[in-house]
């Protein structure tokens, strides 16, 4: 005896849809087929429910696929902010450079005997990087410089280490 079981898909008479509709419903229907849980179908122009056990099916692999691609989201965004930063700290590393530069500069000028109003212009910059230059911070929480994204990348490894054996503590 076998028992022939046939999904039932509903197709009403009542709801055509013109293709002005179907053209707005695109991208919605899109999104949803590519996390595969779509909602209907438009077949010859008339909305037809998906069945309750393809969604079932769809909704089990669409929640794998997205918590994937949520994975994939944060993993591809921690990277940008990572990179954000390693470029933030050369540019503060090349700004440090040019006025450690600036201050050789002037610091030989002030060696050789020029002019009194270039031996001026060079001591009030001394004068000002040695009275007010400082690292740039974020709120004095941490240094812009060359190490920044070696101390970063190592409270990161300390980090994941530590959850690490949480993990295996078991």
């Amino acid at each position: 005896m076998k028992i022939n079981k046939r999904i039932h898909t509903e197709c009403l008479l009542n709801n055509i849809v013109d293709q002005h509709f179907q053209a707005m419903m695109f991208p919605l229907n899109l999104v949803q087929s590519c996390f595969l849980m779509p909602r209907f179908s438009i077949i010859n122009n008339f909305i037809t429910p998906d069945n309750h056990v393809s969604f079932y099916i769809q909704s089990i692999i669409g929640c794998t696929i997205q918590t994937m691609f949520l994975g994939m989201f944060v993993v591809i965004l921690n990277l940008k902010n990572f990179l954000l930063l390693v470029t933030l700290s050369i540019a503060c590393e090349n700004f440090y450079t040019t006025i450690n530069l600036a201050e050789s500069c002037c610091a030989q000028i002030l060696s050789n005997a020029i002019s009194t109003g270039m031996r001026k212009t060079c001591k009030n910059v001394l004068r000002l990087n040695l009275a007010s230059l400082r690292k740039m911070s974020a709120f004095g929480v941490f240094e812009f410089d060359a190490t920044f994204p070696l101390r970063l990348f190592s409270v990161i490894v300390v980090h994941t280490v530590v959850l690490l054996q949480f993990a295996f503590l078991t």
